[in-house]
């Protein structure tokens, strides 16, 4: 259908823009920006993007996860040489002490399970050249209780991973390192890792669990949607050959 605008707002000139995000729980938007590498994320109400108190950052903003489940907000920032987590309510206060998530450009992939309860990432550790006998260093699915940021979920990886998705149906996450073109598939019951490795370089994973099915784009100008636990291929739309990458976004 036709998109029809509903409201908006003048907004001062920034030197730089970073990530957005919306909440239709609490009908709150998201939006970072940066002045003179001071960064902030303002906020608006979703329905007038009447804008709210905003909230200042310390570091730049990397990415911005609201939950519809809590109505909670978090923020990462880059703060030096690590990531660093901040939980904030829906205007922007924060609840909890701020949680470093690892090496800045190598930790990501943030999600939230569907109840909002758990928090996953990759922690971006990298392999050791010369590993000790007990070292435990290196890339691993972290899964965290958000109340008090508890561990709950360790996983070794061969490689740490750019985005992931959650399958609340399966248990599962689905964890994407495109330069590799792998695809991993964290059993959370069982903490077991199966990997998917294709020569065409997989852009993006998104699940569906009301039908649990999952998406997965590629560089073949495919999106195919699958069965999240047999990997049965159910459709495998062709588009129009692009130089972009396509993404997936999920809608309110």
């Amino acid at each position: 259908g036709a998109l029809t605008e509903r409201a908006q707002a003048s907004l001062t000139p920034a030197d730089t823009a970073g990530p957005m995000a919306a909440n239709p729980t609490t009908q709150r938007v998201y939006l970072a920006r940066a002045n003179d590498n001071v960064w902030t994320m303002e906020i608006f109400e979703a329905d007038t993007l009447t804008p709210l108190a905003p909230y200042p950052a310390t570091g730049s903003i990397l990415n911005i996860l609201p939950s519809p489940v809590t109505g909670e907000v978090f923020a990462v920032e880059g703060q030096g040489d690590v990531r660093v987590l901040y939980r904030l309510t829906a205007d922007g206060q924060s609840v909890a002490p701020p949680y470093e998530l690892g090496p800045r450009f190598t930790a990501g992939g943030l999600a939230l399970s569907p109840e909002g309860q758990r928090l996953f990432f990759s922690n971006g550790e990298l392999h050791p050249i010369d590993p000790q006998p007990g070292d435990e260093t290196g890339p691993a699915f972290i899964g965290l209780t958000i109340s008090d940021m508890s561990l709950n979920h360790k996983i070794p990886l061969l490689t740490n991973f750019n985005d992931v998705v959650f399958d609340a149906e399966t248990n599962q996450a689905f964890a994407v390192y495109p330069f590799d073109d792998l695809l991993y598939v964290i059993n959370l019951d069982h903490e077991a890792v199966q990997i998917a490795n294709t020569a065409i370089e997989l852009r993006d994973v998104l699940v569906d669990a009301d039908t649990g099915s999952l998406f997965v784009s590629d560089s073949a100008d495919r999106i195919r949607r699958l069965e999240a636990d047999t990997f049965k291929v159910l459709n495998e739309p062709h588009l129009e050959p692009s130089p972009n990458k396509y993404g997936f976004q999920v809608g309110p």
